[in-house]
């Protein structure tokens, strides 16, 4: 009799490698749901162990009768975070624009997972024994969450400066670094894909102590002012920051986790320096704090954004003071 082939012999490879990627992206928006809708954790373990451990999978389901290439591993990674980021976004616990800011991080660490399982599987065929790593690896995942629930990231703070030089006295500019009317619509890109942004700022209680309200895209973020030195500095704290942005999906105004609690703004300042030939230099600086893990990667985000809301900020100050000169 001939041998029976398996129902896995009688399936083209690549489509193999489609189906296995749909099941192991099944997995992977069950793990993030886990961590992020369980345990409300955004850190190491969503943004680091899961993409590994997503791609160390990939590279076990391809080809297991057939050719065994790098090539194969990473075209079936990427398919399963493909249908990892549509499952997230048809379950509506992601936006569109999120899942593309985690995409550099992502992408590099999954076919990094890749890589692993692929050079475990080729040194299995010489008779190594991978065992250990294997575990490990799959064990990431849980040892990182389970990590992070125990002990939650703190908060990092991190602060922000721009410049930027007015050809207009400090007598001139003052009057609009407290309060500021009706910024006009947003041209920059981050903007209008959702995230925060400042559409005007007022001053009803000029004094220390008094109330400021920055009213974003997202909602009103109070504040108390802290100093006031007319022509020279002005600077208040933050009591509450709305939400970091208005997610981009199709079902809508949806609200993860991550966009209450895991990023504030702490206080600002602007400080005027008086220049020869009637001018004034400018300077805008924010503290703000994330917990959103791992810092180093998402603080450039951050910080990118900071510095477009102090540009938008810092250049209509600019053009109203020296409308007035």
């Amino acid at each position: 009799m001939g041998k029976r082939s398996s129902g896995y012999d009688t399936i083209p490879p690549a489509m193999g490698g489609f189906l296995g990627a749909l099941g192991i992206a099944l997995v992977g928006v069950v793990l993030y749901g886990l961590a992020s809708k369980v345990d409300s954790q955004y850190g190491w373990a969503v943004f680091v162990g899961l993409p590994i451990v997503l791609g160390f999978a990939c590279a076990w389901i391809v080809s297991p009768t057939g050719e065994l290439t790098y090539r194969a591993c990473a075209a079936t990674t990427m398919w399963a975070l493909l249908f990892t980021s549509l499952g997230l976004v048809c379950l509506a616990w992601e936006g569109i624009v999120c899942l593309l800011m985690a995409a550099p991080l992502e992408i590099p660490l999954a076919l990094l997972g890749a890589g692993l399982g692929f050079a475990m599987r080729r040194g299995m065929g010489k008779g190594h024994d991978h065992r250990a790593s294997v575990t490990l690896v799959v064990g990431m995942f849980p040892l990182l969450l389970s990590s992070e629930v125990a002990a939650p990231p703190g908060f990092v703070e991190h602060s922000e400066s721009t410049t930027i030089v007015i050809d207009a006295p400090p007598e001139k500019v003052w009057p609009y670094v407290g309060s500021l009317e009706n910024l006009p619509p947003a041209k920059e890109w981050l903007f209008r894909a959702g995230i925060a942004h400042p559409m005007r700022v007022d001053l009803p209680e000029p004094w220390v102590g008094g109330r400021r309200y920055c009213r974003l895209s997202t909602g009103d973020m109070p504040e108390r002012v802290e100093v006031i030195e007319p022509n020279l500095r002005f600077a208040f704290r933050v009591l509450s920051t709305p939400e970091a942005m208005r997610e981009t999906s199709p079902w809508g105004d949806i609200h993860p986790a991550h966009l209450k609690g895991y990023f504030e703004s702490r206080r600002g300042e602007f400080d005027l320096e008086r220049l020869s030939g009637g001018r004034t230099r400018l300077i805008g600086t924010s503290w703000y704090a994330s917990r959103i893990a791992p810092d180093p990667y998402w603080s450039i985000w951050t910080s990118a954004i900071i510095e477009q809301v102090h540009q938008r900020v810092m250049r209509e100050i600019k053009l109203r003071a020296e409308r007035l000169r």
